[in-house]
């Protein structure tokens, strides 16, 4: 009788040590899903932003303030007044 009752305490120990580490696995994996969710998330709004921004790109306004702040052109008839305090 005593050998079953060992044997039935080393098979109740197993199973609830393998319990408790399934328990951790399962919620570190949780986290790590949640996290993961987040950084799509971002990335979703990133490219969304990006989409956003191309779109943009291709529009006669976004040339048009390409040639005017970068390129220094301006349109025919346009005075150009520039600060010389530099301020």
């Amino acid at each position: 009788m005593n050998k079953r009752k060992l044997v039935i305490f080393a098979i109740t120990v197993y199973t609830s040590v393998t319990l408790i580490q399934q328990q951790y696995t399962i919620i570190r994996l949780h986290k790590e899903q949640r996290d993961l969710n987040k950084r799509i998330e971002m990335a979703k709004k990133e490219n969304e932003r990006l989409q956003k921004e191309i779109k943009y790109s291709k529009t006669l306004d976004f040339v048009r303030k390409i040639a005017s702040d970068e390129l220094g052109l301006v349109k025919k008839g346009q005075t150009v007044y520039v600060d010389i305090n530099g301020k």
